[in-house]
Order: structure tokens, then C-alpha cells, then sequence
């Protein structure tokens, strides 16, 4: 199945590629159950709080096939996570689809860009996945998980996130459910 552009998917196309993914994946790896876990693991933390929780949010990565080090990348997130507590708070109450997030793209690109610089001088292969999950882990409704294949099409994450901003808010508009 082709991968169409972002301006072309509608609400059924949508619907249809979370059936293939549910048919093909889901439940298949033990992944949804590894996304899950640590979800629960981090609702309702502060983000201090989160980040005595990074050896959850590195199980995570792993079982997403990020393959960092466990003896590298907890120490690493869980300093990150909290030097960085206040600026992932201001966007914590944020969606993807908030009429507001477009005035943060600014701020959400500073975390992905620290948070990449910071991991890439601590973990020998951190990547842009395990850069996207473990923010997505941390602000679920913001951060949108990509990787290498997705940035080449989409650009910097800045960008990406703009780009599934409009995605979100139209497929909401489009979509058979008003809010």
C-alpha cells in the first residue's frame, strides 16, 4: 500500500490504515503493550516525576526496536527530563490538533532539537525515533512519533509537527464526529 500525501488522506483513508495497522501489527510484538505500559507508567506525574520513570520510557524504546543502551540512556533522559521539566510542562496540556499549537512549533522543535543534541553526546545511537517516542511518551498529545523515513519526506521536526497539526485539525473537521 502507497504511502499518499498528507493533503490527500481523508478520514477513510485513515480509518483503513489503522485497520491494516491493527490487522498486520497490532498485538503481533508485544509493541501496543510496551506503549501502554508506559503510558500508565508516566499519567499523572509531573514531569520531575516523570523522569524517575526514564528506565520505563528506555523498556519502551527497546521494545520499539530503538536498541539504546540501558546503562546509557536512563541517566540521560531522566537529567534531560528535568532540565527541560518546565519547558515539556508549558505544552503538557496541548494537542496536536489545539487551536494553540502553532504558537509553540517554536518551542516544541527547541525540545526535540536539545533533546537529540543531549542523547546523540550521551548514547552512542540515538536516533530520531528514539528521540520522537521518548518524547511522545513523555507529552503523548503533542510529540508525534516519526523516524528516519518519515524525516526525509517531512523535513525538521518543527515542520513535521506543523504538518500533522493541519492533518489532525482537518481530519477532525472531516471526520463523521463533532466535538
Amino acid at each position: 500500500m502507497s504511502t499518499p500525501a498528507l493533503d490527500q488522506v481523508t478520514w477513510r483513508g485513515f480509518v483503513d490504515a489503522l485497520s491494516v495497522y491493527k490487522q498486520r501489527f497490532s498485538g503481533n510484538s508485544g509493541q501496543d503493550l510496551a506503549y501502554v505500559r508506559c503510558l500508565t507508567a508516566l499519567e499523572g506525574l509531573s514531569m520531575s516525576e516523570r523522569a524517575a520513570h526514564a528506565a520505563d520510557i528506555v523498556a519502551f524504546l527497546n521494545s520499539w526496536a530503538a536498541r539504546v543502551r540501558r546503562d546509557e540512556a536512563p541517566g540521560m533522559l531522566g537529567g534531560w527530563i528535568r532540565e527541560q521539566a518546565e519547558p515539556l510542562q508549558r505544552v503538557a496540556g496541548l494537542t496536536i490538533a489545539d487551536d494553540l499549537l502553532p504558537s509553540h512549533i517554536g518551542g516544541i522543535a527547541a525540545l526535540y532539537a536539545s533533546l537529540m543534541t543531549t542523547g546523540r553526546a550521551a548514547v552512542r545511537n540515538w536516533s530520531d525515533a528514539a528521540n520522537s517516542k521518548a518524547l511522545h511518551q513523555l507529552v503523548p498529545g503533542v510529540f508525534v512519533m516519526w523516524d528516519k523515513k518519515i524525516k526525509q519526506s517531512a523535513g525538521e521536526y518543527g515542520e513535521f509537527t506543523r504538518q500533522m497539526h493541519r492533518l489532525a485539525r482537518r481530519l477532525i473537521r472531516d471526520g463523521p464526529y463533532r466535538a
